[in-house]
């Protein structure tokens, strides 16, 4: 990996739409600034939608806490052959964006665009010929086939939420790995220092210099910090950022959220089924019916943790008022994230 200056641009509002359609989950925003960081150093990240928009609800505070500087785009909802349609100019601004960095920030050698918006092939145009290099982030099935002509590389989103890659989990590297991680938790704690993922990698780190991920077949260091949770070694924070992890018999986390136990966690995530939309009300079902929690605050405690720790999406219901011709957005449907890194551990490991 090289040590270019990197700008990390992300059209919200394109990137999120193909990823609801065609992978059934918002995309891993943690996941983007990884894929980013293996060009050189994050200077800028910028991601462009309108966050006043119900579909965007809690969109922003997130890129904030991730570091990426949300940028304020208009955007409208219309009907369009029976169909609710957003039109926005993020695209816009985001090209506008990348050609004043070409001359603002001269020290940026590399662009990364998280989005499959074919209109992208002229600023990767004027990129490449300032001497830049321009790389594209986007999704199978909706990327226009010239980005992956004209950009100096297309990094398929697909391939790098598959979870637990093939042979993943017959890798003999990761009993000596899920150790090293329960020691640094473990640590961490005794020692009152940090206990972010983060900081528990940098832990690893010290003692197995080459420790990364990737080579035991997991896409992201979560992977292995929820294996770990699903083995009773530690309990992790996921609805914080960045996600914390705490010892197996600690009931609270620092800011006194309360951790659920793993096995709590997986009768829930194994009980729900990809693709399918629920309501609050069936996901209170499902928590009761599996004996999960009976209270009802406990179980709106517990499905409200999967909704921040990204094991849940949701999205509204919309439709048009006859009288006004407005758009509504009205009651909530949820889903399992197939893409998120506690998901793809409990349902893959039984």
């Amino acid at each position: 990996m090289d040590q270019s200056s990197v700008a990390l641009l992300i059209d919200w509002e394109n990137i999120k739409k193909s990823a609801k359609d065609y992978l059934n989950a918002p995309p891993d925003i943690i996941l983007l600034k990884k894929i980013a960081r293996r060009y050189g150093s994050l200077t800028l990240c910028r991601a462009y939608a309108n966050w006043s928009d119900g579909q965007h609800e809690g969109d922003m505070e997130r890129f904030s806490y991730q570091e990426i500087e949300p940028v304020f785009v208009q955007t409208k909802r219309r009907r369009d052959k029976g169909e609710l349609v957003a039109k926005g100019s993020s695209d816009i601004r985001l090209a506008c964006d990348c050609i004043e960095m070409l001359f603002k920030n001269p020290g940026i050698s590399t662009f990364v665009v998280a989005s499959g918006d074919a209109g992208f092939e002229h600023v990767v145009a004027k990129l490449k010929a300032h001497g830049k290099k321009a790389i594209m982030i986007g999704i199978r099935q909706s990327t226009g086939g010239r980005l992956e002509t004209v950009s100096e590389g297309l990094v398929w989103y697909d391939d790098w939420v598959s979870g637990l890659k093939v042979g993943g989990e017959g890798n003999p590297n990761i009993g000596s790995a899920l150790v090293e991680f329960k020691r640094a938790v473990e640590d961490a704690r005794r020692e009152k220092t940090s206990n972010s993922l983060k900081a528990i990698k940098e832990r690893i780190k010290k003692k197995i210099s080459d420790f990364e991920e990737e080579n035991l077949g997991f896409s992201t260091f979560r992977h292995l910090a929820y294996l770990a949770e699903l083995r009773k070694d530690v309990k992790i924070d996921g609805t914080v950022t960045p996600a914390c992890a705490y010892l197996p018999d600690e009931a609270q986390a620092d800011n006194g959220a309360r951790l659920h136990p793993g096995v709590k966690w997986q009768k829930f995530i194994q009980a729900l089924t990809g693709n399918t939309s629920y309501k609050w009300s069936d996901l209170a079902q499902i928590v009761k019916e599996k004996d999960i929690y009976l209270d009802d605050t406990d179980i709106s405690d517990f499905i409200d943790s999967a909704l921040r720790s990204g094991c849940l999406w949701f999205k509204y219901h919309s439709y048009v008022n006859s009288k006004t011709g407005a758009i509504v957005d009205s009651a909530k449907e949820y889903f399992l994230d197939l893409t998120n890194p506690k998901v793809q551990v409990y349902q893959t490991v039984r």
